[in-house]
Order: structure tokens, then sequence, then C-alpha cells
């Protein structure tokens, strides 16, 4: 078979023009894409990620971010701490003024006594022990813790020397009875002697 070469078939110079500018935007085209590339190539090696989620999530765990980011980003949420009240009010405090008070008594060691010793019972407790000497100590106060004011029983026993006629005599006398008790009052032994045994009452001072 004989082989012939014949020229390509020309387009026409209309054709030819629109084919050149289709390869020139093609060559234009592929050098953005190219230069797009190389930019998101560069960004992802530096630790950006130029292109997030369809949602806008930051795919990013929270462990990924710095503390001092976390902290920012977590301070609007709840935390155990209280909030704290700066209104300046605060709750009213009730003052017990109905706790214990101290009152006196007081013993004193007058003639026909010569000496005494004394055991004062309040409300059936002991409250404690008097002396008195008319030589050496002719008088003594007991001081008596109550639980408050109020009316209280009391219950006194003595031994008492006397002076009778010139001879010193030792008897003995009882008290009982109540009292109504404040802060701070004070009451006296009375003895009557011209009972046997004598008798013993409080007497408020």
């Amino acid at each position: 078979m004989s082989t012939y070469s014949y020229p390509p078939p020309q387009a026409p110079p209309q054709q030819q023009k629109q084919k050149r500018n289709r390869l020139a935007c093609g060559a234009w085209v592929s050098g953005c894409l190219g230069t797009v590339a190389s930019v998101v190539a560069i960004l992802s090696f530096l630790g950006f990620s130029p292109v997030g989620n369809a949602d806008g999530d930051d795919d990013s765990s929270s462990s990924d971010r710095p503390a001092a980011e976390q902290d920012i980003s977590g301070s609007g949420s709840s935390g155990s701490s209280a909030p704290v009240n700066n209104s300046g009010s605060g709750s009213s405090v009730d003052i017990d003024d109905s706790g214990p008070i101290m009152f006196n008594i007081n013993n004193v060691a007058e003639y026909p006594l010569l000496y005494e010793e004394v055991v004062v019972y309040i409300d059936g407790q002991l409250a404690g022990y008097m002396t008195v000497d008319s030589f050496s100590q002719p008088t003594d106060t007991l001081r008596i813790a109550v639980d408050g004011p109020g009316r209280y029983a009391y219950q006194i026993e003595a031994v008492t020397t006397i002076d009778y006629f010139g001879v010193p005599s030792i008897i003995s006398g009882y008290g009982e009875g109540s009292i109504t008790v404040d802060a701070g009052d004070s009451f006296s032994l009375v003895g009557d002697f011209n009972t046997t045994p004598f008798t013993i009452s409080l007497a408020r001072d």
C-alpha cells in the first residue's frame, strides 16, 4: 500500500483564537490551584487548620488548647463554688440574757455567836460552805450561781458555838424556805435562838 503524508486540516481563524484563549485560561486556573495548594501545605505545616467542619465547630478537643484558653472558655460554665452574697444583710442573733447569774449569801458573827459553820443547799444541790469566827473571821460571803432569775428553794444547816452566860455552848440550827433571786442580789443569814434547834432564814439585804 502506498503512504502519503498530508498536512493537518486547518481550523478557521476565529476557532483558532477561541482555542488559544481556552488554553491560556486553563493554564491560569492550573497556576491558581497550584498556588492555593502551596498555601494550604504551608498553613498545615505551621499547625493551622484553614478549613473547619461544616457545622462551624472546632474539631480540636479542649485538651489540645492552651490551659489559659481553656480557663477563659470555661469561665462561663457552672462551678462548684456558691455565689457570694454581697447584699450586706445579715441574720439577726438573739441574745439569751437568761443565762447563769450570781447572788450572795452573807453571814456575820454577832453576839452571842462565837463560831459557826454553815452548809447551804439551793434547790436540793450543795451550794457551798461558810465559816465565821468572832475573833479571826467575823464575816463570810458565799457566792452562788443559778440558772437565771427566778424563785429558788434553800436549805441551811449550821453548827454554832454561842456565849451562854459566859460559857461557850454548841448548838445546831436548821432552816428552809424560798427566795426570789435576780442577778447581784444579796441575802443574810438570820438566826432565832429561842428554839431548839434554832431556826435559820434568809433575809434580803
